[in-house]
């Protein structure tokens, strides 16, 4: 945070917009870059006193502006206080040796960053541009990176350091050469080296020499009793394309008992398990995956369908029955795959059809869904969401109890705030509109007070004209909004202004469901974390269905007074349908999601007469 402290005496003493002339500007920029000796594109001070979120505050004797840039730390006194002073008519500063001393050190700073991306840059260099180094050149880069980096690689870390880089490289070659390295040195590689060497070698896949991954683990892989889940993710992917791909599970068990293994590791021992026919294996691991609050990653998806078709060429089992198994998941899960996974599942049936009836042919087609839930392909329409009432009771109780009235609310807001709303909902409940204020006012481009307010207030009004309750819900900040808006929204709808520091996504969600099922809230806020908070699956779910069935979006507000909103998704987004009717799955399309996160995108599976 940098501030100038001008006196009120003294000629700079200039309102807000004198402050942020370009005269002033373009004087402190030229002084700046003279005095220090850094390039403009560094600073940009023009574009900070311009167009930064500024404060002023006036006491007696002086006027303070503030602005953030962490890297600028000046301060400029008036010559009353400091022998330090300001002449406008000349912009002409002078700073005392304090200031020049740390304006001296911010350079070197400066430079020793700059010296710390140059051997970083040698380092990525080396890492990305060569195949193979000789023992020597080895040696000589060494040396070379630990002296430029000023003691911060040392020697023990130079190993692991130059690994990770080729690991980031995917540079197998090279990195096959620094082990080479390593071994006519008779150096032993640690932990990290060995680890990020075998996640190296994993990225190869089927193409990965395993006798090499295996006798670098069996070598120098002396596992400690506490094993880091980074270093245990780089062992397990190697060890997951060799044949002895189970020595991972062991390991997944060995830190289990202290920590939960990532998410990549679980994703490697699922693909190697189908890879090698252990469906249980793979199934179980993929549970793992699903009770750690997360989806397994493309590739466990692509492992499983080439089983199945491996199954069904060998016919040593029921690959029908691994395909439908997947899109079981699918559809429990609500998994909304990648376009390349679709093609994948769009080819099998085309290819093999279904286990009832394998000589049926089966047609794919890439379409989209109405709003109304009716697929542009096949004329069906998909199962809509249905939230019962009392799941409805269920997730109100569950989140009153856990999130609302919960440990941290108070983290939140205050004793005395909370009993107020509390109140002020019991008195005025039920409201047919609730709007998140500020969410609803930001989703435009300007910042201006005006602005925002009018952007509220034609929001509100698009409510009232169609009779609707509304409740508005804001920051007590917003009062200070123009008087002649703000006045209009307290007469068109109910108005609750929280503190400032509380977090107004609770009281928003609480008016909701406390309004019971017919009410609607306006937000474009996904509400992820109060997900995350229910702590159950089933609530999970639930709460899932309720956002879909209860949240308006709003897309734009266009001139004059029309608001466009993003309705209420109807029906499932997830894989629907069976062998004998059809299938319909969704599908991640970067170019076609909706403002809610909503998948347009869908792959029809229907037979052919």
């Amino acid at each position: 945070m940098t501030m100038f402290f001008i006196s009120r005496t003294s000629p700079f003493f200039l309102n807000s917009c004198a402050l942020q002339s370009s005269i002033l500007c373009t004087s402190v920029y030229r002084y700046l870059c003279q005095k220090t000796n850094i390039h403009a594109s560094i600073f940009n001070l023009p574009h900070m006193f311009i167009k930064t979120n500024a404060t002023f505050s006036v006491n007696s004797e002086r006027l303070v502006y503030t602005f953030y840039k962490p890297s600028l730390k000046l301060t400029f006194i008036n010559k009353l206080r400091t022998k330090a002073f300001v002449k406008c008519n000349r912009a002409h500063f002078s700073m005392t040796k304090k200031h020049q001393s740390h304006i001296k050190q911010l350079k070197n700073k400066q430079d020793e960053r700059s010296q710390q991306c140059r051997k970083h840059n040698l380092l990525f260099d080396v890492c990305s541009n060569k195949d193979n180094m000789s023992v020597e050149e080895w040696k000589e880069f060494k040396d070379e990176i630990i002296t430029s980096s000023k003691r911060r690689i040392t020697d023990y870390s130079f190993d692991g350091t130059v690994m990770r880089a080729m690991l980031s490289r995917e540079n197998h070659s090279l990195a096959k050469s620094f082990m080479k390295y390593l071994k006519a040195m008779g150096i032993k590689p640690n932990l990290v080296t060995v680890s990020s060497y075998m996640a190296l070698c994993g990225q190869k896949g089927e193409d990965a020499d395993e006798q090499e991954i295996l006798n670098v683990y069996n070598e120098f892989c002396d596992l400690p009793s506490e094993l880091d889940v980074v270093t245990a993710e780089g062992i397990i992917r190697g060890l997951c394309v060799t044949s002895q791909w189970r020595e991972a599970l062991k390991i997944v068990d060995k830190i289990h008992s202290f920590t939960n293994p990532s998410q990549n590791s679980l994703n490697a021992i699922a693909c190697s398990a189908f890879r090698n026919r252990d469906i249980d294996c793979a199934w179980n691991t993929i549970e793992k995956i699903v009770d750690a609050k997360h989806l397994p990653g493309e590739q466990v998806y692509c492992s499983s369908i080439w089983l199945s078709k491996q199954l069904i060429n060998n016919k040593t089992a029921n690959g029908f029955g691994l395909m439908e198994r997947l899109l079981n998941f699918f559809h429990a899960n609500e998994v909304q795959m990648t376009l390349y996974v679709a093609r994948l599942i769009k080819d099998y049936f085309e290819e093999y059809g279904t286990a009832q009836n394998s000589l049926a042919k089966w047609k794919g087609t890439f379409t989209l869904i109405e709003r109304n839930g009716v697929c542009q392909s096949c004329g069906r329409k998909i199962n809509p969401i249905i939230l019962q009432t009392n799941e409805f009771e269920t997730l109100k109780e569950a989140f009153l109890s856990h999130v609302f009235i919960g440990k941290d609310i108070f983290l939140s807001t205050t004793t005395v705030e909370f009993k107020e709303y509390c109140d002020f909902i019991n008195n005025n409940a039920p409201f047919d509109i609730v709007v998140d204020s500020l969410n609803v006012a930001h989703a435009q481009k300007s910042q201006n007070s005006n602005a925002l307010a009018a952007q509220l207030l034609t929001v509100v009004r698009h409510f009232a004209k169609a009779q609707k309750k509304v409740l508005v819900l804001g920051r007590k900040h917003m009062e200070y909004w123009p008087k002649k808006e703000m006045d209009t929204i307290s007469k068109l709808s109910y108005c609750f202004f929280a503190d400032n520091v509380s977090k107004d996504d609770y009281f928003l969600l609480y008016a909701t469901m406390m309004s019971g099922m017919g009410s609607m809230f306006v937000s474009r806020d996904f509400m992820r974390d109060h997900l995350f908070k229910l702590h159950d699956s089933y609530l999970s779910k639930i709460f899932t269905k309720w956002l879909k069935l209860h949240q308006l979006y709003l897309v734009r507000v266009e001139k004059p007074d029309r608001v466009v909103l993003q309705g209420p998704q109807r029906f499932h987004i997830t894989t629907q349908g069976c062998s004998q009717t059809g299938w319909h799955i969704p599908y991640i399309d970067e170019k076609a999601v909706g403002p809610l996160n909503t998948v347009t995108k869908w792959l029809c599976l229907q037979h052919t007469l």
